[in-house]
């Protein structure tokens, strides 16, 4: 755990998204790097002088690192570094700290500081010494940004904030991930904790009320062995609150009647629990009472342990900052978290067993969340939802992730939800939403009152003769400071601008000639020196031969709008160039016809067609679904579509689909309403979450898997115990009450000899059974000895062979890893005895260049495995998927080789240090 990083530890794409947002937001530069091996986990608006010239240039590259090595040699927990680094720019460093480790530095820059005239020279000085081009390089230099320093302090607060933020993260990840562990080894410690029932029996005689018991039972209830017990001596060792209840099952066998009762014991001070059952059985002599005791206190020990497990579970649940419950196919609660139960006001265990109409907050939404429910029960997966909860101040909403739980069979048998509180973040987008609505109508007002103020510019009338003179000039031209009567007789274009007077005498020529002409636009100084624009538009004027004596028509004052022209001019240029640089491919297409009337150079690399090939195309080229895209494209049209399309597939010129998530958006372009969005290609997203995926169902897969194996073991070691060891004592017993009512002494001491074989017999199935379980040998005597004890074990117990050939390394293995292979190994062999179909096996034990090999290799049936499936299904026990796990904690691999009808070969490898030294015998 102590070699965690900042990337095992958050969601580092989220964290992009927020700088994204924030770099759009604020223009400040941002990048996060490995504090271990400075490796780049985040970064957005890098600046080309740094990126592609500093950082490439091997001189200026070791100036950046000596910044990077300064800024980190600096770093104090929560407390930011300002450093102008050699080579004339500012950088910030902010550490983040996770659990006291240095993880990563949040990196602000590279800028200048408002008021702080960059040394172009030094630049010039800097580009000419190491080879950079001149003029790219202080292009480059023009486009680092400027702050003043209080928006450099702002900036570094919300930054410094969102370092403690993503050291919140990784901290709260960081004690899930010990507490999983944790919850882990419990598990496994529980698993392993099993230990071989002790069973005894007794015979009680009616008349006498006296027992006669086996030295285990005397053992079992911590009494001297041939101590003479009574009825009364037995109760006295029962626990005094169950025994007045054994009292009354011991009258009752007295009276014939069986019984089967479990109850405590007080043996040295501690309490034992036992099982006890007995039955009335015929002898030649008359009725006798036989029973049998059996220590179960293990076995109930195990069940609080099972009770303490759950109460583990039931805290790290507890932990979490967003409600966790599961609810069964009634919709009753089966599991609730301290949070979720908080929201109206119980405990976990008031909540379970109750359904959400049994809660006066919930009530009113019940039916909602109800629906829910039952969508994720029919649709078997995973769904999100935004549900609402009604409380005493408002309403809040919630982010719910349902998914179904499936049991061993793989049928669902309950719905987990996970549910986060985004009332605030909902808010902030219904704000944003009504300021864009009240922007925008400030905006049709203002364009309003400007198309008021052009409808009533009046024009200006005019006449001039061939001669170019001023004939006539309407009273509108006194609003511009002339005075009409004063201006006839003089030559028209000595009032135009010099730089519009050409156009405008050709214009006038063309006229003369009777040759149609179009508007003609100049500029002309009034008396007050104000420049005006205006739009003339004339015909010729002919007096009665049809001869062309000048021109007549009006003045119109288009400086507003010279004006809004210029302002469009460069408003569209600030579009095409955000247009331009977008990274994300861009599409605009008609809303009618749907023709594509725009693209971005992203899209053309994206979709491989050219802008023109673009241009001759509809979107219904593009797209794989054409009755949802027509679908979401009237949502866009009638403005109801907000939020991003979240998967749609498109097709490349080279045929090839790809998944995208859209943003779309209707505006007016060139005067036509248009739709356009940004298209991003979320294939690799979609893989992460399909590896996601795929991993957790083969953990939930491996999850019923060792719960089913852990029951079988349960099984056959209960059945080991009934079937050999229980019987065996029995037999034991009888042979013994036998052996004391021969009267012969050479036949009673035959049934003796028989009885001590068969207690050597039982000890060693009861050594075998144990064995089996955990080999003591593995510690005690090296690892190589235990697999051959664990052979020849197996070899008397199933009927095999199994031969162990290689070298001894005991001593260098520590006892986990040890532990891991012993009983690796155990289920490899188990495997050869239930399906391989052969007695034969041989396990292989090698070391070389610091790497234990261990080969289980068997001449039986074979099989064709697949990795992906077949490794949680094949076995039984711990299974293929459970060794490669444990072995991959360890920092090794397993590998199968099997062939059918031939041989299987299974390969263990695992890393066992520089101090190895190999002794082969």
């Amino acid at each position: 755990m102590e070699t965690f990083r900042l990337a095992d530890l958050i969601d580092l794409a989220a964290v992009q998204k927020m700088a994204d947002a924030h770099y759009q937001a604020a223009g400040m530069p941002i990048g996060i790097i490995d504090a271990v091996d400075d490796s780049i986990l985040v970064s957005v608006g890098w600046q080309d002088i740094c990126f592609k010239f500093h950082r490439v240039n091997p001189q200026t590259l070791i100036r950046c690192q000596e910044s990077d090595r300064t800024i980190k040699a600096h770093m104090r927990d929560g407390h930011a570094y300002h450093y102008k680094c050699k080579n004339g720019l500012w950088d910030i460093g902010v550490p983040i700290i996770v659990s006291g480790r240095h993880l990563a530095t949040m990196f602000l820059g590279q800028f200048f500081y408002q008021g702080e005239t960059p040394d172009r020279e030094f630049f010039i000085r800097q580009a000419r010494k190491f080879g950079f081009d001149i003029d790219d390089y202080l292009a480059a230099l023009d486009r680092v940004p400027v702050f003043t320093r209080d928006k450099v302090e702002d900036i570094l607060k919300y930054n410094q904030a969102l370092a403690g933020f993503i050291t919140s993260l990784a901290e709260n990840s960081l004690s899930k991930r010990k507490a999983d562990e944790a919850v882990l080894r419990q598990q496994y410690f529980l698993r392993k904790a099993q230990e071989i029932g002790r069973i005894g029996t007794w015979e009680l005689d009616i008349n006498t009320h006296e027992f006669k018991w086996t030295d285990e039972t005397y053992n079992i209830f911590g009494i001297p062995i041939n101590a003479r017990i009574t009825y009364e001596t037995f109760l006295i060792g029962i626990h005094p609150d169950d025994r007045n209840d054994v009292g009354k099952n011991l009258k009752a066998l007295l009276e014939g009647k069986p019984f089967d009762i479990e109850h405590r014991l007080i043996v040295d001070g501690k309490v034992k629990w036992v099982r006890q059952k007995a039955e009335s059985f015929k002898k030649d002599d008359g009725c006798t009472r036989i029973g049998v005791t059996q220590d179960i206190t293990t076995q109930k020990q195990a069940e609080t342990a099972l009770i303490e497990s759950r109460a583990l579970l039931q805290s790290v649940i507890d932990c979490a900052d967003t409600a966790i419950y599961v609810k069964d196919e009634s919709g009753r609660y089966i599991l609730s978290n301290r949070y979720h139960a908080g929201l109206f006001d119980r405990t976990p265990d008031d909540v379970v067993g109750r359904r959400d109409v049994d809660f006066d907050v919930l009530r009113p939404h019940a039916q909602e969340y109800k629906n829910n429910d039952d969508h994720v029960w029919r649709e078997n997966r995973a769904v999100e939802f935004e549900e609402t909860l009604s409380r005493k101040d408002g309403d809040y909403t919630y982010l719910s992730c349902k998914y179904p739980l499936h049991n061993a069979k793989g049928n669902i048998f309950a719905v987990c939800g996970i549910s986060t509180d985004i009332t605030q973040r909902k808010r902030i987008e219904e704000e944003l939403e009504r300021r864009v609505k009240e922007r925008t109508a400030r905006l049709a007002e203002s364009e309003a009152k400007f198309r008021g103020l052009v409808e009533n510019t009046s024009d200006i009338p005019f006449s001039i003769d061939a001669g170019g003179r001023l004939s006539y000039l309407g009273p509108q031209a006194k609003h511009y400071g002339f005075d009409p009567k004063a201006l006839q007789g003089r030559k028209f274009f000595e009032f135009i601008m010099p730089a519009d007077r050409e156009n405008a005498v050709a214009v006038f020529d063309q006229s003369l000639q009777k040759v149609e002409t179009a508007p003609v636009e100049f500029r002309i100084q009034s008396p007050n020196g104000n420049i005006i624009w205006f739009e003339g538009r004339s015909l010729p004027q002919c007096n009665d031969a049809g001869k062309v004596t000048g021109i007549t028509g009006a003045l119109r004052d288009v400086t507003e709008r010279k004006q809004i022209e210029k302002v469009l001019k460069e408003s569209e240029e600030r579009y095409r160039n955000l247009f331009e640089a977008e990274s994300g491919p861009i599409l605009v297409f008609e809303t009618q016809g749907h023709r594509f009337v725009d693209v971005n150079p992203a899209a053309e690399k994206q979709y491989g067609y050219t802008r023109e090939e673009f241009l001759g195309m509809t979107y219904w080229d593009i797209t794989c679904e054409p009755k949802a895209s027509k679908a979401v494209i009237q949502r866009a049209l009638k403005e109801t579509l907000r939020e991003a399309i979240p998967v749609r597939w498109h097709r490349k010129k080279d045929g090839s689909i790809f998944p995208v998530e859209i943003s779309p958006s209707k505006f007016t372009l060139e005067g036509r309403t248009v739709l356009g969005g940004i298209m991003r290609d979320i294939t690799t997203r979609m893989e992460e979450q399909k590896q996601r995926d795929e991993h957790q169902k083969r953990l939930r897969q491996l999850a019923a898997k060792l719960a089913t194996a852990q029951d079988e073991e349960q099984q056959r070691i209960a059945e080991g115990l009934h079937d050999d060891v229980a019987q065996d004592l029995a037999l034991c017993s009888l042979k013994l009450a036998l052996a004391e009512r021969e009267l012969d002494p050479a036949k009673a001491r035959l049934i003796r000899d028989e009885i001590g074989e068969l207690i050597h017999t039982t000890a060693e199935k009861i050594r075998s059974l144990s064995f089996e379980l955990s080999s003591s040998s593995l510690f005690r005597i090296g690892f190589k000895e235990a697999i051959v004890e664990l052979c020849n074990s197996m070899a008397k117990r199933y009927d095999v062979c199994f031969t162990v050939k290689g070298s001894d390394h005991a001593r260098i293995l520590d006892d986990t890893t040890a532990a891991v292979l012993f009983k690796a190994v155990r289920e490899l062999l188990f495997n050869v005895v239930k399906h391989a179909g052969t007695k034969e096996a041989t396990v292989f034990i090698d070391c070389k260049n610091n790497i234990l090999k261990i080969e289980v290799e068997d001449r039986g049936k074979g099989f064709h495995h697949r990795v992906d499936e077949d490794l949680i299904n094949m076995g039984k026990g711990m299974g293929l998927f459970g060794i490669k796990e444990r072995l991959t904690d360890l920092g090794g691999e397993l590998d199968i080789d099997s062939t059918p009808s031939d041989r299987t070969r299974v390969t263990l490898k695992v890393p066992v240090g520089k101090f190895f030294q190999s002794s082969n015998h």
